[in-house]
């Protein structure tokens, strides 16, 4: 969260069309920071929501910002969220942990980057100057979550796998 509020106070200063939507509610320990926020007006945060009311909120965001610290949990995990952002047809800039670098870079999705609010700010102002690279993207995630992210396709090819490992154990 540090990341995103001090990369959108750069990207702010130099846009000031501009809003940060979070949703979710705010995590006490970053209420001091939203709270000192020079742009805390522009930041828009909602309260708890429903995982089936979640593409709600998302439509109306131009890009998607999923940071992570590299951390080993965060290696070993896919987050809900990128399923959310791709369904949603939405460009992601994230950081690169876990096989999320790989997910972006094969399927053109989105931007990865550095843990830093610099590299925040730079990416989104570079997406922001490009609105036919951030439809073009967000084209791309959607198809990606169609053909390849579908829960139906996955448990299909998740399902095959135990017949196939089963089989081996049982003849």
């Amino acid at each position: 969260m540090r990341i995103i509020l001090d990369g959108f106070s750069f990207v702010r200063n130099k846009r000031k069309d501009v809003v940060l939507l979070i949703i979710g509610p705010l995590e006490k320990r970053w209420e001091q920071k939203f709270q000192s926020h020079p742009y805390k007006n522009n930041i828009l945060i909602t309260a708890p929501v429903k995982s089936s009311l979640i593409p709600h909120p998302i439509s109306i965001i131009d890009i998607c910002y999923l940071p992570l610290k590299d951390t080993p949990a965060n290696r070993g995990r896919n987050p809900i969220k990128l399923g959310d952002y791709m369904a949603a047809g939405k460009p992601i800039i994230a950081n690169p942990v876990g096989d999320i670098a790989q997910i972006i870079k094969n399927y053109n999705i989105g931007l990865t980057i550095k843990y830093s609010s610099n590299d925040v700010a730079q990416k989104t102002l570079f997406l922001l100057k490009r609105p036919g690279l951030i439809k073009l993207l967000g084209k791309n995630s959607r198809k990606v979550a169609e053909r390849y992210f579908d829960w139906k396709i996955l448990a299909k090819k998740l399902n095959e796998k135990y017949i196939l490992v089963s089989s081996q154990f049982f003849l």
